[in-house]
């Protein structure tokens, strides 16, 4: 059977347009067929380049797979898949378009093979992100997606800064390739990813929006937001001495804020960016089995975080309760979401036998190799 060149991501951003006026029966439908339609896709290509053109004396390639964007790739579509069923019993056809339109955004970018395309792709996920925000009923969404949208606006122009002195610099072309923080290029591309996988200084963005989206959001913005910046990073910065020590003080604030936050959703946000923290000391660190531990670390979190935080939205749908002090008791009055609560909890912290500390072991071993 012929394979079709067709990046993976593009479906999802054709169905996020169709999503707009798709009635609300038919819109989980149209999210789960969009993402399996789309892993059939990823699937069903060989490793290579495809669909490569020439624009304005520059190399665009709509689609490139390898293992380390089919591993992301494969997550993100599972967990959209999830998604979809997960937020069925909702009826905001914006919040809809603007997951499908996040997840095509990040799902475009993990398969585009230059810089040029992931800019474009990356923009496009970061201004779906603020539109989840803003599309969420809770008190100071406005006020957080705005912030959000800034965020992502200082992203943006230093990734196009980056790529202009990239290649203005004598590149012989966009296509991607490990590059140098130390060049004015990259150094501005460097500082655009650390925005997206949440580094000191740029945490705050992924608290913010989190606590402020919904339930579904919540869950959008955890699978295709900061994880996308760990792909990118394990793409062209591997082995970057910075990145150890940057990570570990992601660890270090992650765990510190999570311990001392109130708000449950916030607590899984600062949790979140601990376990990222783990990916990016994995990206620096660059052994084979380092860059292994941060892929598949990456993958476990996907998942744990997407069932905890489809957890903490279901309490906070049924009960109005976001404080972690005012849950006392409802685990009578809600079982099973207590159950899967407590299970995402576990994942999330790489309890044993669970997905996270098998890649948290396969993580202290790359540590521990380390020269």
């Amino acid at each position: 059977m012929a394979s079709i060149a067709l990046n993976p991501g593009f479906v999802l951003i054709f169905a996020a347009l169709a999503s707009l006026a798709a009635p609300k029966s038919v819109r989980p439908v149209l999210m789960a067929g969009a993402a399996a339609f789309a892993l059939w896709l990823l699937l069903d290509n060989e490793f290579g380049a495809a669909a490569a053109v020439a624009q304005m004396g520059l190399s665009v390639v709509l689609l490139d797979l390898d293992a380390l964007n089919r591993v992301f790739g494969i997550a993100y579509l599972i967990a959209l898949v999830l998604l979809a069923i997960y937020s069925s019993a909702r009826r905001s056809r914006s919040e809809d378009a603007a997951i499908l339109l996040l997840a095509g955004g990040a799902v475009s970018a993990l398969f585009v093979g230059d810089l040029v395309s992931f800019v474009a792709s990356a923009a496009l996920a970061g201004l779906a992100a603020a539109w989840v925000v803003f599309a969420s009923p809770l008190p100071g969404a406005n006020g957080a997606g705005v912030r959000l949208l800034i965020w992502h606006g200082l992203e943006g122009l230093l990734l196009l800064v980056g790529v202009a002195f990239h290649i203005s610099s004598g590149a012989e072309s966009s296509v991607f390739t490990r590059l140098n923080v130390e060049t004015l290029g990259g150094g501005f591309i460097f500082a655009a990813l650390m925005i997206r996988v949440g580094a000191p200084m740029a945490h705050v963005w992924l608290k913010d929006s989190i606590a402020h989206a919904s339930g579904a959001g919540a869950v959008a913005l955890s699978v295709f937001t900061s994880t996308l910046g760990v792909y990118a990073l394990a793409r062209l910065f591997p082995a970057e001495p910075l990145l150890p020590a940057i990570g570990g003080a992601m660890i270090v604030l992650g765990i510190g804020f999570a311990a001392a936050e109130d708000d449950m959703r916030r607590a899984a946000a600062y949790g979140l960016t601990a376990q990222v923290g783990v990916c990016v000391a994995l990206i620096g660190i660059g052994s084979p089995l380092a860059r292994a531990g941060a892929e598949a670390h990456a993958f476990a979190l996907i998942f744990a975080f997407s069932l905890l935080l489809m957890a903490q939205g279901a309490v906070l749908a049924r009960t109005g309760v976001g404080r972690i002090s005012g849950l006392g008791g409802f685990a009578r009055a809600m079982p099973v979401t207590t159950a899967f609560a407590f299970l995402g909890a576990l994942a999330a912290a790489g309890f044993p036998g669970l997905a996270a500390y098998v890649s948290m072991a396969v993580a202290l071993e790359a540590t521990g190799v380390w020269d």
